[in-house]
């Protein structure tokens, strides 16, 4: 739940920050850099995860 609010944030200033320059194609961009950190989140989060399956704690 952390990480998508985090991602979150990084959507808004992306798109804060790209929108005006860029127009819709900012606000396009501003998704994908979202997409992006939001795999990247997925995957720091992957160990744990595994580990936890792993374990047998299916919680």
């Amino acid at each position: 739940m952390k990480a998508m609010i985090i991602c979150l944030g990084v959507f808004a200033l992306a798109a804060w920050a790209l929108a005006g320059p860029f127009g819709n194609h900012g606000l396009w961009l501003a998704l994908t850099v979202f997409m992006l950190a939001r795999g990247v989140s997925l995957i720091v989060q992957l160990p744990a995860v595994e580990r936890a399956l792993c374990a047998g704690d299916h919680a």
